[in-house]
């Protein structure tokens, strides 16, 4: 899947459940779990915004090192997911200040 595909594609909630899922790193699960309900959102709707807030914010390093991860990995989408979902935990302010998060709606 190419770089672009997968960003595009974490808008679904279904693929971006069926990505994170995909993730074998047991202790990130837990962290992005945790985050995910302190924000009171979805797992998935948690993964969306952290792929469409790196999209929309990361600097040309992160980019570079993204690229970097992915060359190296034999799943190069799973390792930029990664990546992403690690960058997202890094910089918790980053995601409370994207529209998205301060003025969704509420899950029921």
């Amino acid at each position: 899947m190419m770089l672009g595909e997968l960003i595009r594609s974490m808008d679904d909630p279904e693929t971006a459940a069926k990505a994170f899922g995909a993730i074998r790193d047991s202790d990130l699960l837990t962290r992005i779990s945790v985050a995910a309900a302190a924000a009171d959102m979805r797992v998935s709707e948690y993964v969306a915004l952290s792929v469409r807030v790196f999209a929309n914010t990361a600097a040309d390093e992160a980019w570079i090192t993204l690229i970097g991860k992915c060359q190296a990995h034999s799943d190069p989408g799973l390792a930029a997911l990664v990546f992403i979902l690690e960058a997202g935990l890094r910089a918790p302010d980053a995601l409370a200040g994207h529209s998205s998060y301060a003025h969704r709606e509420r899950r029921p």
